[in-house]
């Protein structure tokens, strides 16, 4: 940078411009500090990164330990629940768990519809890095609420960067499309895996949502099914007995 700025002062135009105003010093002075600022935020961007990098490693080391060690866990909370009652409890545990891996296939499948989707009509519209483009709709999918919403708008702006007809129409796909996954697909798949009625699902989306954000919206589906069992399996019988 300062020989091309060193160049430009033997421009006779320029020569004239500097001299009046005075550019050249201060286009010297911008690019000495330009420097290390970039290098500043290259450096922290590097950290975040890493530091994302890091605390991913982390939750999935801890996830296969819990995971390894989940009979275990079971086994030992079981023994805090009185003997007569450890049978029912332990097959009443076994469903909730059921429930919470149905809820996560469910959530996997919902995300890869959208991907496949995503791609047939990215591959249609003829948008560059199709598959690529899907794959990040799917990734973002799985996050709730908003996460449907954070991978239309990414893909509807890199269509935009390659032609205006092309963003449209990705911009009216995915609103479409979102309708449909909202209320036909996502209550369908999730009275299927989790075994709880659409309006419920729904409902305990909006709900955690509200009161937790996304961790709320996570939990919701799963919290509202082990409720649904625990009315079914205890409170209605007791009531039909009184």
């Amino acid at each position: 940078m300062p020989g091309y700025i060193t160049e430009l002062s033997n421009h006779p135009t320029l020569r004239q411009l500097d001299a009046d105003y005075q550019i050249l010093p201060q286009i010297r002075s911008f690019v000495s500090t330009l420097g290390p600022s970039l290098a500043t935020g290259i450096m922290g961007a590097g950290l975040v990164v890493l530091n994302g990098v890091f605390t991913t490693v982390t939750l999935l080391v801890l996830m296969l330990y819990f995971l390894g060690s989940l009979h275990t866990i079971k086994d030992y909370l079981l023994k805090l629940v009185p003997s007569s009652r450890r049978t029912r409890t332990r097959a009443m545990t076994e469903e909730i768990l059921t429930g919470i891996g149905g809820y996560v296939a469910g959530n996997v499948l919902i995300s890869v519809i959208a991907g496949v989707l995503a791609w047939i009509f990215l591959s249609i519209a003829g948008v560059q890095y199709a598959l690529a483009l899907a794959l990040v709709v799917a990734l973002t999918d799985l996050i709730p609420l908003v996460g449907a919403t954070i991978g239309a708008v990414l893909v509807t702006g890199v269509a935009l960067l390659e032609s205006w007809p092309a963003g449209i129409a990705c911009a009216i796909f995915f609103v479409i499309y979102q309708q449909i996954e909202n209320y036909f697909i996502y209550p369908r798949v999730m009275k299927h895996s989790v075994d709880v009625t659409p309006a419920v699902t729904v409902i305990a989306a909006l709900f955690g949502g509200a009161l937790l954000g996304i961790v709320g919206a996570l939990l919701a589906i799963p919290v509202a099914a082990a409720i649904a069992l625990v009315l079914r399996e205890l409170v209605l019988p007791r009531q039909d007995r009184a």
